[in-house]
C-alpha cells in the first residue's frame, strides 16, 4: 500500500479544521469553562476569550473549506500552519519564563505542537497547482 500524500493532507486539514472550530465555539460560548479547563492563564477576560474564539472559528472554517482541494487552498493551510507554529513559540516562551516542569511542557505545549506539525505537514504535502491545472 502506497502512502498518499494528498489524502493525508485532506485528513489533516479536515481534522485540524474541526478541532479549531470546536476550540472557537468553546471560547465563544463557554469562555469560563475553557479558561478553567483548557487555557488557564489568569486573569480571566471574557472579551479576549471571545476574540480568540472568533479568530479560531474563521481559521477552522477556512481549513474545513480547504479539505476537499488542499492544493488550491495551500495558502490557507500555510496561514493556519504559521499561526499554529507561532502559538507553539508563545507556549515555549511562557514555559521558559515560568520555569515550567517537564510535565507542564508536555501537557501544555504538546497538543499545540502536534497541531502545528500536522498543519505544516499538510501545507508541505499539498503540492501547488500549476498554471495549467
Amino acid at each position: 500500500m502506497r502512502f498518499d500524500r494528498l489524502q493525508a493532507t485532506r485528513w489533516l486539514t479536515l481534522i485540524m479544521g474541526i478541532i479549531t472550530v470546536l476550540t472557537g465555539l468553546a471560547l465563544v460560548f463557554a469562555p469560563e469553562w475553557f479558561f478553567v479547563h483548557i487555557g488557564y492563564y489568569p486573569p480571566f477576560n471574557r472579551h479576549y476569550e471571545g476574540d480568540l474564539g472568533m479568530f479560531n472559528l474563521g481559521i477552522g472554517a477556512g481549513l474545513i473549506l480547504a479539505w476537499r482541494d488542499p492544493r488550491r487552498h495551500r495558502l490557507m493551510i500555510g496561514a493556519a500552519a504559521l499561526g499554529n507554529v507561532l502559538h507553539v513559540l508563545n507556549h515555549v516562551y511562557d514555559s521558559i519564563i515560568s520555569r515550567a516542569t517537564l510535565a507542564h511542557w508536555v501537557s501544555d505545549g504538546g497538543p499545540v505542537l502536534i497541531g502545528a506539525v500536522a498543519l505544516v505537514l499538510a501545507w508541505w504535502w499539498a503540492e501547488p497547482v500549476d498554471a495549467a491545472g
